[in-house]
């Protein structure tokens, strides 16, 4: 969903210079579950309808629903079943970067790149909140399980804590030297991941905002966490996709991609992540022996962005 290289984004990734017909792909990852298939998973299906490139993807957590943002301004919610848009959400036209699903499904934030956050419910088409004050371009998003606050990370190098019902700034997570591009609420931990484009892992205390660990890495443009054990991936813009658990040891680098590694998604369990990469590739690795299971090849696009559905069979994929 992302064809040419006009002008980049704050993951070196570029805007698309024409209005090409954008989609996303879903890919089978096994009838079981993870295991080692003796051809690969087919894709199951894409599904169009956005005008231009799609730059976040998410499943509701019952897995029936598909919800994407892209830079034309909207929201796609889709049947996973039958691939059918079930509706639109018009965000104002201004270009999405970054999209979370509370865990009861029933909504969603969106971060767009002129600084606004909504809060929507999704069986509506209308914002329910809009928070302001994002110091810079929110370029990651995450929810709380219980609904009630957001963290975002942004241009501006800030990561901060939002309660959504009163719209309001909780708290400011300090020390990142240079922007934001991925972020994690843990509240059963009460810990606040977030990943820098210089490669700096940060994680911090949710109550206090005092340090919880860090680690420096090569630039990075995702990360990804299991939301249980403290099992976090973070995709590389050196085609590395590297695994650690929090509090920090050295991560462990896997050659996944031969080029910009620009999401990563971990499965509910804990027991693989899935990687998309510039090289129009996915890939699915074992997070216990760190070994690749396979790739999913095909894909007509760089790769922008992954989601596991909640039963770790589907593997949705935007480029």
């Amino acid at each position: 969903m992302k064809t040419a290289h006009s002008a980049c984004n704050h993951r070196r990734r570029c805007w698309p210079s024409s209005l090409a017909v954008a989609a996303l792909c879903l890919a089978a990852i096994s009838s079981t579950g993870v295991g080692q298939p003796k051809s690969p998973p087919p894709q199951i299906r894409y599904l169009s309808g956005h005008a231009k490139s799609v730059y976040a993807v998410a499943f509701t957590p019952d897995g029936k629903s598909i919800i994407s943002a892209s830079i034309d301004g909207r929201i796609g919610v889709w049947d996973r079943a039958t691939g059918t848009r079930i509706r639109q959400i018009d965000q104002g036209g201004e270009p999405l970067l970054s999209l979370a699903v509370s865990p009861d499904g029933l909504q969603a934030v969106s971060g767009a790149r002129n600084g606004a956050v909504r809060v929507f419910d999704l069986p509506r088409t209308a914002s329910l909140t809009d928070i302001a004050g994002i110091p810079g371009t929110p370029t990651s998003i995450d929810v709380s399980p219980d609904g009630q606050f957001a963290v975002t990370g942004d241009s501006a190098k800030i990561v901060r804590l939002w309660n959504v019902a009163k719209k309001s700034s909780v708290r400011d997570f300090p020390g990142s030297t240079a922007p934001i591009v991925g972020v994690r609420l843990l509240q059963q931990q009460n810990l606040v991941l977030a990943v820098a484009a210089d490669g700096t892992i940060r994680g911090w205390n949710l109550k206090n905002a005092q340090p919880v660990g860090s680690i420096l890495t090569t630039p990075q443009n995702a990360i990804a966490t299991d939301g249980k054990t403290g099992l976090v991936a973070a995709a590389g813009a050196d085609g590395m996709l590297r695994t650690f658990r929090w509090p920090p040891k050295p991560a462990q680098p896997l050659p996944a991609h031969t080029d910009q590694v620009t999401s990563v998604a971990v499965s509910a369990d804990g027991k693989f992540f899935v990687s998309g990469g510039r090289d129009r590739l996915v890939q699915l690795i074992d997070s216990v022996g760190n070994k690749r299971l396979r790739s999913l090849a095909g894909q007509a696009e760089p790769v922008t962005a992954v989601a596991i559905s909640g039963d770790s069979k589907i593997v949705a994929v935007a480029g």
